[in-house]
């Protein structure tokens, strides 16, 4: 009997031990910042049907849906990006320093790179930390630009400001580089349990077609996504959005 308590306590053992351990991973995920408060944040993501062909129209369309956003009623700030935390990693992209390119035959970083307006960093609550955000000049023609956040920054330029760095994206040696604008607080794109790195080009030099319209409002959730679906359904009665409750992504991600 004694041989057979002292087996079962061996056998128990690692699975109190492998409790412990996750218990405290819940603990320390529940302390994680995510870097926006979820209340009252609602989103839908619009995908263009093939018709979209060109990028002038693809933008035209991204214009008037954020600015039919901003102008319903409850909504404080609206935005688009190509990607929405804590959970959503669909926009990532490799990348290379100019100023400290990865030896030959090595691997480039890689890191979330969602286009975004500058209505997503206002209705989210990023804050512009350094630098500047996206104006006007950016436009599809213009020289690439790039906000980063700042665990970003900390990553690859510690101790120092990334602000007019230049970076090659993609594996694109050919193409101009892209340069450093502003550095924004962090959100998490890879779950809470990742890092705070992210990489936002402007909507207007990405040329996307899928993307989530974010909307902070005072309204409820039923009330908003009814006018959401009206302003796009005022321009393309065919787009069928998916709809994006932040607050439930957030507890999602937290278990």
């Amino acid at each position: 009997r004694s041989a057979l308590v002292v087996a079962e306590f061996a056998l128990a053992l690692p699975l109190l031990l492998g409790a412990g351990l996750l218990f405290n991973s819940f603990l320390r995920l529940q302390r994680v910042e995510p870097g926006f408060d979820a209340a009252g944040l609602f989103g839908l993501e619009v995908a263009l049907s093939p018709r979209y062909s060109t990028p002038a129209a693809r933008q035209a369309f991204w214009r008037q849906i954020e600015a039919g956003a901003m102008g319903t009623s409850g909504v404080v700030a609206a935005g688009l990006s190509g990607s929405v935390p804590p959970d959503n990693y669909g926009d990532v992209n490799n990348f290379d320093l100019l100023d400290r390119p990865v030896p030959p035959g090595t691997s480039e970083p890689v890191a979330p790179w969602p286009p975004a307006t500058n209505g997503y960093f206002e209705a989210m609550g990023i804050r512009l930390l350094e630098g500047r955000l996206f104006t006007l000049g950016d436009s599809a023609g213009a020289p690439p630009v790039v906000v980063v956040s700042r665990s970003w920054a900390a990553r690859y330029y510690p101790g120092q400001s990334p602000i007019g760095k230049q970076l090659v994206s993609g594996g694109c040696t050919s193409c101009p580089p892209t340069t450093v604008i502003g550095v924004v607080s962090d959100v998490h794109y890879g779950g809470l349990a990742g890092s705070g790195d992210a990489v936002y080009p402007p909507v207007a030099q990405d040329n996307p077609r899928i993307l989530s319209l974010v909307v902070r409002t005072r309204q409820g959730a039923g009330a908003t996504f009814r006018e959401l679906r009206r302003v796009i359904g005022g321009i393309d009665p065919d787009l069928a959005p998916v709809e994006l409750v932040l607050a439930d992504r957030l507890k999602d991600a937290l278990g």
